[in-house]
């Protein structure tokens, strides 16, 4: 929710919407899709890793890049911001 709060307040302040970064929501949707799809078709010993959870992973792995998306979508909006500001 967070990228998506960035890159709509972002464009509020005038700056061009911003889709990029290493977990967009595509990434987000493929990841989950693929999770869902594993588990819904694998056998149930297959959705363990090392004692934790499948699912709990790539949560995980979503959650930490989106939090990296998000800072780099407000990096993109505050250096656009400030070009339109310059004279």
């Amino acid at each position: 929710m967070a990228t998506a709060y960035v890159r709509a307040v972002g464009r509020a302040a005038g700056a061009p919407s911003d889709f990029r970064g290493p977990m967009a929501k595509q990434q987000r949707m493929f990841c989950v899709t693929l999770l869902a799809v594993w588990c819904g078709l694998g056998p149930t010993g297959w959705s363990e890793w090392s004692g934790i959870g499948l699912p709990a992973l790539v949560l995980a792995a979503i959650a930490a890049l989106s939090v990296l998306t998000a800072l780099r979508r407000l990096r993109h909006t505050a250096r656009a911001l400030r070009t339109m500001m310059e004279p």
